[in-house]
């Protein structure tokens, strides 16, 4: 685990936002997102965030950065935030109808959460605005751990249970296979997030004291 690199991560979201920010309700996310209104979803985390900017939601088959799930246009520079400018400025959302097809509540709430942070440490020019883990961090930080917690890892669950298995039989009867398998298992594991389910829990004990 890359604890000093998580704790001085953590504690330059301190420097720029001060505390932690409570937890955001869940409820009213669960509700939109039971009825698939992922724009207003949008909308009410950017309202948590305080993102008084203009933001234009959109649902693709296709395009974007490779593989990725969502992503944000219109940053690199947002202009300041608490500006004029800034409440001017308009950024685009998208998200892969794909993704949403099969994504739990709790994993659509990061990647809102995630895009949205993209936005925040853009506006205040944060010196590791660029840093994907710091972008989770700051999801984290601005009142979603709680989902980062508990969701961030759970599709890979079954994933992993599965590989376990695998790998226990290939090492009974092709054990010269091993290795390759191993390789495969690594992959997974790291698709899984930027941060690892022990550094989203250290992070959010960092952000308790």
């Amino acid at each position: 685990m890359r604890d000093t690199q998580i704790r001085e991560w953590v504690q330059s979201l301190f420097a720029s936002f001060g505390e932690p920010k409570r937890l955001a309700n869940p409820e009213p996310l669960r509700r939109l997102h039971a009825e698939k209104r992922y724009t207003e979803m949008v909308g009410l985390i950017s309202d948590y965030l305080r993102l008084d900017l203009q933001i234009r939601v959109g649902f693709v088959n296709s395009g974007g950065p490779k593989e990725a799930p969502a992503w944000v246009r219109g940053i690199g520079p947002v202009p300041m935030f608490g500006t004029s400018a800034f409440k001017q400025h308009t950024v685009e959302v998208f998200f892969r109808k794909s993704f949403l097809a099969e994504a739990t509540f709790g994993i659509t709430v990061i990647a809102i959460a995630h895009e949205l942070s993209h936005v925040v440490l853009d506006a205040v020019r944060h010196t590791h605005r660029k840093q994907e883990e710091v972008v989770d961090l700051t999801a984290m930080f601005l009142g979603y751990r709680k989902f980062y917690l508990g969701d961030a890892h759970t599709t890979m669950s079954q994933v992993v249970d599965d590989y376990e298995l695998l790998m226990k039989f290939v090492r009974q009867t092709v054990p010269e296979m091993a290795k390759v398998f191993a390789s495969i298992g690594e992959e997974c594991a790291r698709s899984a997030g930027y941060l690892s389910k022990e550094e989203v829990r250290y992070a959010a004990a960092l952000m308790r004291t």
